[in-house]
């Protein structure tokens, strides 16, 4: 028996568990077999595809998001009028100044 063993700290379970969480990703997604360069390429494939698809649904469809956003935080809606920054950058009088 060994009684020296100490109990992992916070961090350490906080790091185990994304180490745990990141071996499962590379599983499900098949990459585990790839080579590292192979890995570095997919993954910044898909996380470019991520930014791209968060950047295009905030810009082109922002109203939605800020109702999506307060349905899934309840209590941020500091704001209920319809009138978005997106109308703001596209009015008339704003493209003429």
């Amino acid at each position: 028996m060994d009684d020296n063993k100490r109990k992992p700290t916070a961090y350490e379970k906080f790091i185990r568990s994304l180490q745990r969480l990141y071996f499962v990703y590379e599983l499900n997604t098949q990459i585990s077999i790839c080579e590292p360069w192979e890995k570095v390429f997919c993954n910044l494939l898909l996380c470019s595809c991520l930014c791209l698809i968060l950047y295009a649904s905030f810009a082109y469809v922002p109203s939605y998001c800020l109702l999506l956003f307060q349905f899934l935080v309840p209590g941020t809606a500091s704001n209920t009028s319809s009138y978005t920054s997106a109308d703001k950058f596209f009015s008339a009088e704003s493209f003429y100044k």
